[in-house]
């Protein structure tokens, strides 16, 4: 099923991403939807709404910087959080590399993980 929400203007979509992004590492009340996969799937799709909408009105470079924005490796402070969060899973130990990928994506959405960043937080103790 997919669902529609019309948005009157840009501006409405990038404050409910950054309202989302806030809520979600920076408030010890968000420790439920941090690993939420249906929370990270919104975060993610609002992300991805503000680039191709930037893209659709021939905003290039405005998108660019969007993505770039959301690269965990840009944001060092986030990337630790979603490294110590993704390492207590309780099953952890046993995750194969695509299923801790998959873990890490769900944490760390809508931030974007480079390869770098997934080698870095799995191999991290």
């Amino acid at each position: 099923m997919t669902l529609a929400i019309n948005f009157s203007d840009i501006s409405s979509i990038e404050a409910l991403l950054r309202g989302t992004v806030l809520f979600k590492f920076d408030c010890p009340q968000a420790e439920m939807y941090v690993g939420s996969p249906q929370h990270s799937e919104a975060a993610s799709l609002l992300l991805q709404a503000v680039i191709d909408e930037y893209r659709r009105s021939g905003k290039e470079e405005v998108a660019k910087r969007w993505e770039k924005h959301y690269l965990l490796s840009n944001h060092p402070e986030r990337r630790e959080f979603v490294g110590q969060y993704a390492r207590r899973h309780p099953k952890w130990a046993s995750m194969d590399t695509q299923q801790r990928k998959a873990w890490i994506d769900t944490v760390a959405a809508p931030y974007r993980i480079s390869d770098e960043d997934y080698q870095s937080i799995m191999s991290d103790t």
